[in-house]
């Protein structure tokens, strides 16, 4: 998860950290200062991303307010967010799964194994007698 903190003209503060990182993004015409532990190009990205997600919000909604179309943005988000979370955790079922029947399987041509030595010992009993 990508840790930033924003701030616009001032205010948040965050403690000195050598490995924090301080960028400035504009994002519909304002600038925030964003700080974090991620690479300064992820957080030059994000705010691209964001201000992209927002500019064609309101390029296709003129009329609709600054405050909305931050909302409605960050609902967009969070939806593709949550679709690639359920997506990830399919893939995470889906391989389990995948390594439960593997070693189902493996176990099932365990047993047919040991059933053929079995059978081959008694044949060979038989055969002795």
């Amino acid at each position: 998860m990508l840790n930033l903190f924003g701030e616009v003209g001032g205010g948040i503060k965050m403690a000195g950290n050598e490995s924090t990182k301080k960028v400035i993004v504009k994002i519909m015409g304002e600038e925030y200062v964003l700080r974090g532990q991620a690479t300064r190009e992820h957080m030059l990205k994000v705010g691209e991303y964001v201000n992209d997600i927002m500019r064609d919000l309101s390029e296709k909604h003129p009329r609709m307010s600054m405050q909305k179309i931050a909302v409605l943005s960050s609902l967009n988000l969070a939806s593709d967010l949550l679709a690639l979370q359920r997506e990830k955790e399919k893939k995470k079922v889906n391989k389990a799964d995948k390594a439960d029947k593997a070693d189902k399987a493996g176990k099932e041509d365990k047993a047919g194994k040991e059933d053929k030595a079995d059978k081959e010992d008694k044949a060979d009993k038989v055969d002795k007698e």
